[in-house]
């Protein structure tokens, strides 16, 4: 990704945790290859939390290894935790390659791109998530287009995309998000949303455990 420092050090100090990933070569001698950033919102519904990932970096051979699914995983259980009555949900301004990542990690969740776009049943339980998403846009100098994607002012480079195959691009999980967002390449990501209830995060745990213990 090409973002600038001052871009960089601003979005960064908005978060709460950092979860970093290293190598097990020995004491002395240990290889960063992930962090990701991580923060706890709270919204117009006291018992409604929110957890909102920042930024996110993996080295090219450790991603298929879902270290940012681990960390979610930790992260809602020490939310959790210390707030056991209140429901939890998850909160992403998206790449497509996050979404795909995530699409492949759960089993529901939301897209958010118009809150009118959504069946009038789940409106009343999106609609404080709607409003922190729209606080979080101002607050990270985001811009909202009238598609519903956002303009989040970093480019995906060619080298990042050359990574990919084409088979990638045309899998039905990134056509979902290339179809709603196909200035993907510009600049611009997709929000989602999704619920820390049994079937996502079982689908998550075993999502990290097949990747890194049962291949």
């Amino acid at each position: 990704m090409a973002e600038g420092r001052e871009s960089f050090l601003r979005h960064v100090f908005l978060h709460e945790v950092v979860y970093i990933f290293k190598t097990k070569q020995n004491v002395i001698l240990q290889e960063l290859v992930a962090f990701s950033f991580w923060r706890l919102k709270n919204t117009t519904d006291p018992r409604t939390k929110v957890i909102v990932q920042g930024k996110l970096r993996i080295k090219k051979e450790y991603r298929r290894r879902s270290l940012h699914v681990m960390a979610q995983v930790m992260y809602f259980f020490r939310k959790k935790l210390r707030d056991p009555l209140s429901t939890f949900y998850f909160l992403s301004i998206a790449s497509l390659f996050n979404f795909v990542s995530m699409k492949r990690s759960i089993r529901q969740y939301w897209l958010l791109n118009g809150i009118e776009k959504h069946p009038v049943k789940d409106r009343e339980t999106l609609h404080p998530i709607y409003t922190l998403l729209n606080a979080c846009i101002e607050e990270d100098h985001f811009v909202l287009s009238e598609t519903g994607a956002i303009d989040v002012h970093i480019l995906i480079t060619p080298s990042t995309l050359e990574e990919y195959p084409n088979s990638f691009y045309e899998s039905s999980d990134a056509q979902e998000y290339i179809k709603l967002n196909p200035r993907y390449r510009q600049g611009f990501d997709l929000a989602y949303c999704f619920p820390f209830n049994l079937i996502n995060v079982i689908s998550m745990c075993w999502r990290v455990l097949s990747q890194n213990w049962f291949e």
